[in-house]
């Protein structure tokens, strides 16, 4: 653990999934680097969502979005087998299709968002939802589910999200990165416009670069000296199934208002039966709290969806706070203001998606090397 009077090449403030990967990124290179956070590594939104994996941008179609998750799509399939290859975890990443249902109403903004994706060689086939049985037998459609549009998204992949942040921690660790838990950065050293570390709670840590990581956080570390950062936090319900096999063999998606929940209700099966249900996009500050209205919801909605979800086991339930920006797109880059001071936060939903274009783009930037896409979609000052 770094003393008062240590110092790293870069620290990175916040040790969620684009936090740490940007720390991997970086001991690539051989720099010395250093992760801390407020509490466990890994335990914030990073942990709480459901590790969904879309082939192409689902939450923005900017050109930004599409190239992120282009590069994503080629990435994560290198990424797991090399993490399976040195920390021995499998954080089940799979290309397990998404099947997805849209009513009247959201039909016409689905059927958009997906013809951009064919527009990009992305492959989503309508099917008539009568004919669910042939792509997930156990899916069992009300009669007026089965008058929804329907796709069918093979590339749709998943990864059991706590896993990869597992062994994103492990591997830092192994390649000579420093972690500390349970200390918070409670401001940043600046002196003649020049970053030279942070104050924690434990005291000051010196650092070469830093890079604040902190999601929804992000603002009140940055405050008064970096008032472009303008990150909100969304919280996101969930709840967790347990089967003795899961019943889904992919991602289920119903787009429908009948659910009362925005962006409806997903389902995600793993392969030991769990099967995680969400989401909610809730505008509540930072509330981590569940609403039991929320979680009888989505009981209501799997019971409707396959009958052996209805006697399935109640695991958990929980939330997190997701960052969203003023404007849809993550803030990546320099403070331009401050030298040696880097911003990697404001991902909204796509934060597990968007974590290694990410890392990829902080670390040429840092190391002043030619970016491998267009920065300035993400600049703090656009």
């Amino acid at each position: 653990m770094p003393k008062s009077s240590d110092s790293v090449d870069c620290l990175i403030v916040g040790g969620g999934v684009i936090g740490l990967t940007i720390a991997y990124e970086l001991l690539k290179g051989g720099q010395r680097v250093c992760v801390v956070d407020r509490h466990s590594p890994g335990r914030e939104a990073s942990w709480a969502g459901a590790g969904i994996l879309p082939p192409g941008s689902w939450f923005s179609d900017e050109p930004w979005a599409h190239e992120m998750a282009r590069i994503s799509r080629q990435q994560y399939p290198r990424l797991a087998a090399e993490l399976r290859e040195l920390t021995g975890i499998d954080i089940e990443y799979r290309l397990c299709g998404n099947t997805m249902f849209a009513d009247a109403e959201m039909a016409p903004k689905i059927a958009a968002r997906l013809a951009r994706w064919q527009s990009q060689g992305i492959v989503a086939e309508p099917f008539d939802a009568g004919d669910v049985r042939y792509l997930e037998p156990n899916v069992a459609l009300t009669p007026e589910q089965t008058q929804f549009s329907a796709w069918h998204v093979p590339d749709e992949a998943q990864v059991r999200n706590p896993r990869l942040l597992q062994a994103l921690e492990l591997i830092v660790i192994r390649r000579g990165g420093t972690m500390i838990a349970d200390r918070e950065v409670v401001g940043l050293r600046i002196h003649n416009s020049q970053c030279l570390g942070v104050e924690t709670s434990q005291g000051p840590i010196i650092a070469g670069t830093v890079c604040v990581a902190t999601g929804a956080w992000s603002s009140r570390l940055f405050g008064s000296a970096v008032p472009e950062v303008k990150t909100v936090p969304i919280r996101g319900q969930m709840l967790l199934l347990k089967e003795v096999a899961p019943s889904l063999s992919g991602l289920v998606h119903f787009h429908t208002s009948l659910s009362a929940i925005e962006y409806g209700v997903y389902f995600v099966p793993r392969r030991d039966g769990h099967t995680l249900v969400g989401s909610t996009v809730d505008d509540v500050g930072f509330d981590k709290g569940t609403e039991e209205a929320t979680i009888d919801r989505f009981r209501e909605v799997a019971k409707r969806l396959t009958p052996s979800l209805a006697n399935a086991q109640l695991v958990a339930q929980w939330s997190g706070l997701r960052p969203a920006s003023h404007d849809d797109a993550p803030y990546i880059g320099p403070v331009l203001e401050i030298a040696n001071l880097y911003a990697a936060t404001g991902h909204f939903r796509a934060g597990l998606q968007f974590a290694t274009p990410t890392a990829q783009l902080i670390r040429s930037m840092i190391n002043g090397e030619p970016p491998p896409f267009d920065p300035t979609p993400f600049r703090l000052d656009r």
